[in-house]
């Protein structure tokens, strides 16, 4: 999409005229995906942000679930939908383990809390997938590695043409 704007160079004064005006892009810069077998049903504006690939053989869901552990993300199947469930705490990530430290690090002892920011979405967050019939849900597989769920749909070869035999009586 084009979107025109007076040239801000220009006196005030000067008519509206096709050279006063610069062409500014509103094209988001990766092409936008092609329509697939796949709806994404629910907005990413709050929570749960996803990529979804379309292979030959299978679809690949990347859901992005930062800090959230592998127990408190849930997935469930209805019909031909994928529900992606995920409770997430502001402690999440202080419980998570540290695997970048060597040695233990000794803590001075709790003292009361006082949030001064606190940005990272917290509580339940949902996303529903709805797949085509070819999408076979019963046999997909998950697996959480880097605050990143990759679930992998396989696809259903569809049917070829068959013959019907025809008898004579």
């Amino acid at each position: 999409m084009l979107m025109m704007r007076q040239d801000l160079r220009t006196p005030r004064r000067s008519p509206l005229t096709l050279a006063n005006l610069m062409v500014v892009s509103t094209v988001p810069p990766h092409p936008r995906p092609a329509p697939s077998m796949v709806r994404g049903a629910t907005s990413a504006a709050r929570g749960l942000r996803a990529d979804l690939v379309e292979h030959d053989t299978a679809y690949e869901l990347r859901v992005e679930v930062p800090g959230i552990p592998a127990a408190a993300i849930e997935t469930e199947v209805l019909e031909h939908t994928l529900i992606v469930r995920a409770q997430a705490t502001l402690t999440d990530a202080a419980t998570t383990e540290d695997t970048h430290t060597a040695a233990p690090v000794s803590t001075p002892a709790p003292t009361p809390e006082r949030w001064l920011v606190a940005e990272r979405p917290t509580g339940a967050q949902e996303r529903r997938f709805t797949f085509s019939p070819l999408a076979i849900l019963a046999n997909a597989t998950a697996q959480l590695a880097d605050g990143l769920l990759t679930i992998t749909v396989p696809k259903a070869t569809p049917a070829g043409p068959t013959r019907v035999p025809i008898s004579v009586r």
